[in-house]
């Protein structure tokens, strides 16, 4: 009887246990089913609420399993900017990054798995083997990708601590309004428009496997944003852009207009100088911002080559006017160093003027080229409509300074029209009679 007792006890207990097996799984499976909310396994962060939020979710497959280090990942953000980003880390030093924008059809996206060595633009890490879903995609006026990446987990300068509950991440987005289109993973881009950071629990993470495929968080769960978001925009570029194109384009023209139309020395070499300081300020913010961009670092474009050969020229052309002054106080006559200052200046504005159209390009902002033509369109009209006013009126000036035009304002008559017939009193003429007819 006692032993018919312990098989009954036994058979119940195993009958219970499986029922609840059943249960849960059906429970999990639920969770992980049901699209639009917040799923197992998966830690997510939502910037801010509105239409324009960052959407991060990472998902750890196969923590358990050493034998993989899989992680599926979601990232979501409004198209208006030319990229998105979120990375590992406190800052960007050392910072491992995934950044999207959209590719070569402008329909899709392009990732690009990146580190930071400084408060500077990420460069493509390679070695990363990142796979893109097809279900990600730009529509509706937000970026949504997705994708997993097998060995994200360490990288130069950091790694991932999966069981941390506080890894600390940072995201961005790039300036609005500017359209990659490019399906190379080591596309340059354009500093942040605004940033924050955020934190994450890993651990909540863990668990089956999730491809992120038919839902997306619509709220943090695990994650949650540290401090506030900062605007931060690229002032130093058209700070940089305004200094050169200011002096190439008004302050070098006009200041060989003072000299040629008015004859204002001193007027021509003040504007010049000016021009040359600002120049060389500009010269020093460009290359301070080289420093920030890989596309450049290296001093390698067309742009910054040029822009080192008219730094050249620009010395040179202060230095021969500078020793042609002073010849022309001991010898007022030219000089061969007047005649090389005068070719050697508007070879260096024309220089200046295209690099500053390439520039523009260099910078990624093509677009601004137009106004940058339209801008030297009408510094070209006002200076020949001034040189047209200019040289009309010195034509008219010089009829009136002819010894012609001097004698007739000075009512002076040559010796050789003058006669010695008194006719002051000659008296009045003889009154015309009809006797007087032949």
């Amino acid at each position: 009887m006692v032993r018919l007792q312990r098989i009954n006890y036994v058979f119940w207990g195993i009958l219970a246990s499986i029922l609840s097996t059943t249960q849960r799984s059906t429970f999990k499976q639920q969770r992980l089913t049901c699209a639009g909310t917040l799923i197992y396994a998966q830690s997510a962060f939502v910037s801010h609420n509105g239409s324009d939020n960052i959407t991060f979710a990472i998902n750890n497959p196969n923590a358990p399993s050493p034998s993989s280090d899989l992680l599926n990942y979601y990232l979501s953000g409004p198209n208006e900017y030319s990229w998105i980003a979120v990375g590992f880390g406190e800052r960007m030093k050392d910072a491992f990054m995934f950044v999207i924008y959209t590719n070569g059809d402008g329909k899709n996206l392009t990732i690009s798995p990146r580190v930071a060595d400084g408060n500077s633009e990420p460069s493509l890490d390679s070695e990363k083997r990142v796979v893109l879903s097809k279900n990600s995609d730009t529509k509706n006026g937000r970026y949504s990708a997705r994708w997993d990446c097998f060995n994200c987990r360490d990288w130069k300068g950091g790694s991932l601590n999966v069981s941390d509950e506080n890894q600390r991440m940072i995201f961005a987005v790039g300036p609005r309004n500017i359209d990659l289109d490019t399906s190379d993973p080591d596309a340059a881009l354009r500093r942040h428009d605004w940033y924050g950071n955020f934190e994450i629990n890993m651990t909540k993470s863990l668990g089956d496997n999730i491809a992120f495929e038919n839902f997306w968080p619509n709220k943090s769960d695990g994650g949650s944003e540290v401090g506030n978001e900062v605007d931060d925009h690229d002032f130093a570029s058209p700070i940089h852009a305004v200094f050169m194109a200011g002096a190439f384009v008004i302050l070098f023209p006009f200041g060989i207009i003072w000299l040629r139309m008015f004859g204002k020395v001193r007027l021509h070499w003040l504007t010049q100088a000016i021009g040359v300081l600002a120049i060389f300020i500009g010269a020093g913010i460009g290359i301070v911002l080289s420093k920030q961009y890989n596309r450049a670092k290296h001093f390698s474009s067309s742009h910054q080559i040029i822009g080192f050969i008219i730094l050249f020229l620009l010395l040179l052309q202060a230095g021969l006017g500078a020793a042609h002054h002073r010849a022309f106080k001991i010898t007022p006559k030219p000089t061969v160093l007047s005649s090389i200052h005068r070719i050697l200046g508007p070879v260096a504005i024309g220089l200046g003027v295209i690099n500053g159209a390439l520039g523009f390009k260099f910078a990624l902002v093509p677009h601004h080229i137009i106004s940058y033509a339209i801008t030297i369109i009408l510094v070209l009209i006002i200076i020949t409509v001034s040189t047209f006013i200019h040289n009309r009126r010195r034509r008219r000036q010089a009829v009136y300074e002819t010894p012609a035009a001097q004698n007739f304002q000075s009512a002076y008559v040559a010796p050789e029209y003058q006669n010695d017939i008194p006719l002051a009193n000659a008296g009045a003429p003889p009154a015309y009679s009809r006797a007087m007819r032949p």
